[in-house]
């Protein structure tokens, strides 16, 4: 499963469009149409990443094939959070939108722990990173992601007081790292009226209260623009760490196909 790399946006919206007939100037157009319609923009917006964020992106950006290669998009812009958890059943404040349906797009959720912590200058032995400056509780990050320097993710099976321990051997890069943690998950079916969705396997992250996690869609998606809409700002940064180098903002546009919501 390919996700765009958790960089959260500033801003993010999920519009429907779909393509019209030429007009008669010979030019082809988009309307916007109700929520239902085919094709579905997702923007993201950025005001403000590093250059470490922005290299993340454009890599990830270098793999995908123009048109052809889809890879999972999260709708930042529309949260459900999560009131219970039991079993295979998650009640949120709202179903709205979600769907049971294969390829309709809103079947596919991840369940997000608003929560992690990062560092600008980590060492890497063997499958263990460790962070000088940290005084983790043990175990405290077991069952998250970390995201190395380069942008690639790792699970996390448990951590002592500076170090995080990944659950198979990989070539992880040191430097800068964030820590991260979310579930996917497939909706198996929907009961409305309770707001509870049942799922393919245990949504695993218990509801705790303050609530900090919610469900969030995600959408499979293209991208076929010739050029990242990110641009460097006149600021700077002059840390000598893997964010050395300038501020990026601008946005990114998704095309979104589905049958349904």
């Amino acid at each position: 499963m390919t996700f765009y790399p958790f960089i959260k946006p500033d801003t993010c919206k999920r519009i429907a469009v779909r393509p019209t007939a030429r007009n008669p100037m010979g030019q082809h157009v988009l309307a916007t149409r109700k929520i239902h319609d085919v094709y579905h923009i997702i923007k993201y917006t950025y005001d403000f990443i590093s250059s470490r964020q922005f290299r993340i992106i454009d890599d990830h950006f270098r793999l995908m094939n123009g048109g052809v290669t889809s890879f999972y998009v999260v709708d930042w812009g529309d949260p459900r959070p999560i009131s219970a958890t039991s079993g295979l059943h998650v009640t949120l404040n709202n179903t709205q939108g979600l769907s049971v349906n294969n390829n309709d797009g809103g079947n596919d959720i991840i369940l997000w722990q608003n929560s992690g912590d990062y560092g600008d200058n980590c060492t890497v032995s063997g499958n263990v990173i460790t962070d000088k400056t940290k005084s983790w509780d043990t175990d405290e990050w077991a069952n998250h992601q970390v995201i190395d320097s380069i942008g690639n993710a790792f699970n996390v099976s448990g951590n002592t007081a500076k170090t995080l321990t990944i659950s198979t051997a990989s070539t992880i890069m040191a430097g800068a790292y964030d820590i991260h943690r979310y579930v996917y998950r497939t909706i198996a079916s929907i009961t409305a009226a309770s707001r509870r969705l049942t799922l393919n396997a245990s949504p695993i992250l218990a509801y705790t209260t303050p609530v900090e996690k919610f469900v969030l869609p995600v959408y499979a998606c293209h991208y076929a623009q010739d050029s990242l809409g990110l641009e460097p700002t006149s600021d700077y940064n002059l840390e000598p760490n893997d964010n050395y180098g300038p501020y990026y903002s601008g946005s990114i546009e998704f095309i979104q196909k589905g049958t349904g919501t």
